[in-house]
C-alpha cells in the first residue's frame, strides 16, 4: 500500500504502510515492526500525526544550534495539542535518546503536582513548534542587577 509518515503515541515518527482504507479510517503497518503495532487511525481527527512518506523519518537536523545534542544535554520542549500535557507553555527537558537515522530525539522531563515523577516524549529539533535551544541566559558584569537585601531592618 501506500507509505506515509505517521507519529505513534509517543511522539516517534516511523514509517508506516496503508494496509487497509475504511471509510475515514485507514490502518497502519509500521514498517520494520511486528504487527502486533498495526493499528487504526481516523484521516481527519489525526491530520497532524501524518505527513509524506519520508518527510520527516529521513530528514537530519538542519538547525545549527541542535545539530549536535548529546545524551543528557537540555533542551526546551513544548508538548503537541494531542498530548495530554499540551497546555503547557515551554519546558526544560533532558535528551534521553537520539535516533542517528532520523535525528528525532526522545527526551525525558517532570511535571509538578503530577503524581509521576518522569515522562518521555519524541520529537524532531527540527520541529519549531515543539523544541529549541535551552540558553542559560548570563549577564554582563555591568549589567548584574543588586541582590536585594533580605535582612529585617535594624532597629
Amino acid at each position: 500500500g501506500d507509505k506515509i509518515d505517521h507519529r505513534d503515541y509517543k511522539g516517534r515518527w516511523c514509517k508506516a504502510s496503508i494496509t487497509q482504507k475504511q471509510f475515514m479510517f485507514i490502518k497502519l503497518h509500521y514498517v520494520g515492526w511486528n504487527s502486533q503495532y498495526d493499528c487504526w487511525i481516523h484521516i481527519s481527527e489525526d491530520y497532524e500525526k501524518l505527513a509524506k512518506y519520508g518527510r520527516i523519518t529521513r530528514r537530519q537536523v538542519q538547525r545549527k544550534k541542535l545539530q549536535n545534542l548529546n545524551i543528557n544535554d537540555r533542551v526546551l520542549i513544548r508538548l503537541p495539542s494531542c498530548h495530554r500535557f499540551h497546555y503547557m507553555q515551554w519546558i526544560t527537558a533532558k535528551v534521553s535518546y537520539i535516533e542517528e537515522d532520523t535525528g528525532q530525539i526522545k527526551f525525558s522531563y517532570g511535571i509538578t503536582n503530577s503524581n509521576d515523577n518522569k515522562y518521555s516524549w519524541w520529537t524532531h529539533p527540527d520541529n519549531l513548534d515543539e523544541c529549541k535551544p535551552y540558553i542559560i541566559h548570563q549577564q554582563q558584569p555591568s549589567q548584574q542587577i543588586p541582590s536585594a537585601n533580605l535582612n529585617p531592618p535594624q532597629s
